[in-house]
């Protein structure tokens, strides 16, 4: 960044930092005395997220949901990823515990994130009592495929939370780097005194999952009061819940689940694949057994059961060969060994302590630490078509092997009569050009064991000397991530292979006979699977150490309309992430193919290699903040009761990203009494996180489509149209990823405007309405394989290449192919260069709607009653100047991704929304909680007639408690309660998705109708 704008907020900051010690007496001369009624007017004093002044009058004037004690009891939030799914504003979290069929290069185990206003994870920034978390130190792959960090929601407690402020506008000027979306704050409960003991216990109908909840709260007074000690502690057990106990997860194939829609028998509800135990090899040549071909023209065959047609030669009994395309009722339905849902062990402690000197000092202290262990199992493991995997011709179980093995025994497995050379011939197995694969089904399941903690430690000074209140503090946040998981490694699974023996790792004994899509009815002997799995670890670890000293005054000058307030601070952050691969992945352990000779950098079956990664940054900062009062009801402007202004201006300085200033700008104008218009401009930033600064190169494989291979088809007349490509132009190629030292931060600006509505005539109402709007620019993404792909399908066209994408070298099939097609001869792809870019940018507009009504004191008890809501208006991304260039070859089959209109796109659905219900009589009390979500598309899933997206519906669900509390033996007062709830009242199923999973894991739950009961005792 430019240092102008750094010159330009330093002044800023100067001349309010000069303001602020400005001798008083100029602006105080003509501020009025207030009148002895006077307070009544005012407004109420708090402290809340959104601004850094202490004791400061901005209530009402910050889009802030405030969600207490008693609201968080009405949702039946047991967690903090079940809090914070209740928040209108939330998008879809990608970061969740479902994460089955994430590989061990993603983030995985009790991990919740927050996505406010669908920005993405990792634009919200989370605080605990106004001081940043650390980040988790797991990464998952975003919208814009590129590694996202977030904050782990499941870190903070339920219990001992005072409230969650929830500030809904961008606040970087205030708080620094990734407060795009907004802040969150937990606020802890430090006025407690006494013990309180609880245990909850829910369990869901129809599943096996239940879950039990211990939670401890004690707060102490010493020292006549100016000594406080308040303890927090909860302990979670939850069983893991299997794909097999919901209707929607059993299986992969949910063609059955669509009959009778739009969606009847569309291939893409199917999910099962064509990686199954009944293998697909290739042998590089075609074999005939007495002088019948029994393989394909270029050597492929696979296994199938002896009693489905097209057997070229028979194996045993019960199985034989094929020729052609597995057959679709062989293909594997992974969901036969995976859990929906983990189990979950947690434990949250946390400890505040304070002693107050005197009214200008007071030493405080926060210690906390969260432990999760979480166990989810997901399907057997299927070799990457990067790495090919080679069975030596000398396999024991080999049917195109040796005649005799090396020591001259016969070989009982080969196929008598073929033509294959004496000495056999070496399969090759998952190899895209040849179209081979295979599953590892009887090795079992992988289970995916992760330990996750964090701890924090803050100790810090604060308090008020005449009106200036400070508070200077510094705290050490770690977290901790050790995942492991039994997989195979390729070394040792060739060495089996390898095996002349009976004891020989055996890839062609099929699949179950009587259930073809689950399983393995002739798996290996488990002494054969012992010796080829691994226990693969990966340890991560994020630390923040962070200092602080910050200054306010509420009343720093008085002006004709009241009194100014002030704050100011400077903030120093140093930051770490280090990820500590296992060997077998990290390059520590590689694989050589025995037969090849060829080295790969991982030797995991199935996961690319990864480096070590290891990154830092020191973060300064100083912010300065004004509230201006300008109008106020002694002026007498007609319309204009209250006006009141803040300014606030924040620069940060990152050691590897440059410096930035970031301004913030609200107002808050009450028309009259009960009538309140505010508005607000801010400028905000995320900065790159450290894995796209300092991530070694990595491979990541996938498919995609060469768009100009599919030309060359299309111009010799071998397809009708460039999008029936089909297979001929598909390819396996690696991207590798590339992280990027001159990737500069992601700016955005918002703005706000929303109507306060207190009518005077219905006391204890309040009714909020504010429009939002924010344009990020470039945002951090990876261009990928697909439009790297169409963009060198431009570029060929035009005479040239795009340097970026790696092809093969051409060979006689590549000229013979090209040949009539007018084209030059290419390569296939094999690699394309993606490093992480600044690309496009995106605006995100919508409405918040709330009202809260509270009741009080009527003959039938006390009422609370609130509605939160959120439209999403619009949510459109602007596509780069690369992608412009493929948009620009107007070629309906090419599409940008990540592009354009995503309303209602994938989790965004334009309204969500909530409602509660509280009362309280006497020893009773209830409360009911509903939650909308509202519908949108899923564009994995299209219409092969229409080309219309799958709708997704809407999903609405109620939970509700009742509460009565009681005197205990030997207590005059109340001291016990007991509280039965449901949640999901009435059982509604999540809406069916074309997912693995059939549901959207990041809107939606899998649980139906939930009962618990809690009891409570007070001491």
């Amino acid at each position: 960044m430019s240092i102008s704008p750094l010159r330009h907020g330093a002044a800023m900051l100067a001349g309010t930092a000069l303001f602020a010690l400005a001798p008083p007496a100029a602006h105080a001369q003509s501020a009025p005395a207030p009148a002895p009624d006077q307070a009544e007017a005012e407004p109420n004093v708090i402290t809340v997220v959104g601004s850094q002044i202490k004791r400061s009058a901005v209530a009402g004037t910050l889009p802030v949901t405030v969600v207490d004690a008693q609201a968080i009891a009405t949702t039946g939030a047991i967690s903090g990823d079940d809090l914070f799914r209740t928040l209108p504003s939330n998008g879809s979290l990608l970061t969740n515990n479902v994460n089955f069929n994430a590989g061990i290069n993603a983030v995985r185990g009790d991990v919740a994130s927050i996505n406010l206003r669908s920005l993405g994870t990792g634009n919200t920034l989370t605080l605990i009592n106004g001081r940043r978390m650390v980040q988790h130190p797991g990464s998952q792959s975003g919208e814009e495929s590129i590694p996202i960090t977030t904050y782990n929601m499941n870190s903070l407690p339920v219990l001992g939370v005072q409230r969650v402020e929830v500030l809904r506008d961008g606040a970087s000027a205030l708080y620094g780097a990734d407060a795009v979306a907004g802040v969150v704050n937990t606020v802890l409960q430090t006025d407690y005194e006494g013990l309180k003991l609880s245990a909850t216990y829910r369990t869901p109908e129809q599943t096996s999952s239940d879950e039990l909840v211990f939670n401890g709260q004690a707060g102490f007074s010493f020292n006549e009061g100016r000594t406080r000690l308040s303890l927090f502690g909860s302990f979670s057990r939850q069983t893991a819940l299997h794909t097999r106990d919901r209707w929607f997860s059993r299986s992969e194939d949910k063609r059955d689940l669509v009959a009778g829609t739009d969606f009847e028998g569309d291939l893409d509800f199917r999910g099962t694949t064509d990686n199954t135990p009944w293998g697909q090899f290739a042998l590089g040549r075609p074999v005939r057994q007495n002088g019948n071909l029994i393989t394909s023209a270029t050597g492929l065959f696979h296994i199938q059961p002896g009693s489905y047609a097209g057997c070229t030669a028979q194996l045993s009994d019960s199985l034989c060969l094929d020729d052609g395309r597995i057959d679709e009722s062989l293909w594997l339905d992974r969901n036969a060994d995976r859990d929906l849902f983990p189990a979950v062990r947690r434990t949250n402690l946390f400890a505040v302590a304070s002693h107050e000197f005197s009214q200008q000092a007071e030493l405080y202290a926060e210690i906390s630490y969260y432990g999760a262990n979480s166990v989810i199992q997901r399907e057997g493991l299927t070799p990457l078509a990067t790495t090919p995997l080679v069975i030596p011709a000398n396999n024991y179980w080999n049917p195109f092997g040796p005649v005799r093995f090396s020591d001259g025994r016969l070989n009982p497995n080969r196929l008598p009569g073929i033509d294959a050379p004496e000495e056999g011939i070496p399969i090759v197995i998952n190899n895209s050009a040849t179209g081979t694969r295979v599953q590892l089904v009887d090795t079992g399941p992988i289970v995916v064991d992760v330990d996750t903690s964090s701890y924090r430690a803050l100790l810090g000074l604060r308090g008020q000397i005449g009106n200036w209140d400070y508070d200077a503090a510094a705290l050490y946040s770690e977290a901790r991530t050790r995942d492991t998981s039994n997989l195979v490694s390729s070394t040792l699974f060739q060495r089996a292979l390898a095996n002349e023996t009976s004891s020989a790792y055996n890839l062609f004994n099929g699949g179950s006979l009587t259930s073809p899509t689950v399983g393995d009815g002739t798996p290996n002997p488990q002494s054969v699977i012992d010796a080829i799995t691994v226990d693969a670890t990966r340890l991560n670890k994020t630390s923040l150490f962070l200092a602080d000293f910050k200054v306010s005054n509420p009343r720093l000058v008085s002006l004709w309309a009241g009194d100014v307030g002030f704050a100011a601070g400077v903030e120093f952050r140093h930051e770490t992430l280090t990820e500590d691969r296992d060997p077998r992945q990290d390059g520590t352990i590689t694989f050589t193919d025995l037969v090849t000779g060829v080295n790969y950098a991982s030797d995991i079956l199935g996961s690319s290699a990864s480096a070590d990664l290891f990154g830092k940054r020191d973060v300064y900062s100083a912010f300065a903040e004004l509230t201006v009062p300008l109008v106020n009801p002694d002026l007498n402007i007609p319309l204009m009761r209250r006006l009141d202004i803040q300014l606030a201006g924040r620069v940060e300085h990152f050691s590897d990203v440059g410096g930035v200033f970031t301004p913030r700008f609200t107002a808050s104008w009450e028309v009259i009494r009960g009538i309140k218009l505010r508005g607000a401009y801010a400028e905000g930033f995320k900065a790159p996180n450290l894995i796209l600064l300092n991530s070694p190169p990595t491979g990541r494989v996938s498919a995609v489509r060469d768009w100009y291979r599919c030309q060359a088809a299309l111009n010799k007349g071998q397809i009708a149209t460039l999008g029936a490509c089909g297979t001929v132009g598909n390819a396996q190629a690696e991207s590798l990823r590339i992280s990027n030292v001159d990737l500069k931060p992601e700016y955005n600006n918002s703005h706000s405007f929303g109507v306060v509505l207190e009518p005077l005539f219905v006391p204890g109402l309040t009714i909020t309405a504010d429009y939002w709007s924010i344009k990020q620019r470039g945002i951090h993404g990876l261009f990928g394989l697909a439009n790297f792909s169409a963009l060198d399908y431009a570029a060929r066209l035009a005479g040239g290449s795009e340097a970026s994408v790696i092809r093969q070298a051409i060979t006689p099939e590549d000229i013979a192919f090209f040949a009539g097609s007018g084209l030059a001869p290419a390569g296939e792809i094999i690699q394309v260069l993606d490093p992480f870019l600044n690309l496009d940018s995106r605006l995100t507009r919508g409405i918040d709607i709330a009202v809260d009504y509270r009741l009080s004191d009527t003959p039938l008890g006390d009422f609370r009653f609130g509605i939160q809501a959120s439209r999403l208006l619009e949510a459109y991304q602007t596509v780069s100047s690369q992608g412009a260039e493929i948009i620009a070859l107007n070629e309906p089959a090419i599409a940008v991704s990540a592009g354009g209109d995503l309303l209602e796109q994938n989790g965004r659905p334009k309204w969500q929304g909530n409602a509660s219900l509280n009362w309280a009589s006497g020893n009773w009390s209830a409360g009911a909680f509903a939650q909308y979500v509202g519908a949108f598309d899923n564009t994995g899933a299209i219409n092969d007639v229409t080309n219309a997206f799958y709708r997704v519906g809407s999903w609405f669900t109620v939970n509700t408690n009742v509460e009565y509390r009681f005197a205990l033996s030997g207590s005059d007062v109340p001291n016990a309660r007991l509280r039965l709830g449901v949640n999901n009242l009435f059982d509604r199923d999540p809406p069916l998705t074309n997912g693995a999973i059939g549901y959207n894991a990041g809107l939606h739950t899998p649980f139906g109708r939930t009962w618990y009961a809690t009891t409570t005792v007070e001491f």
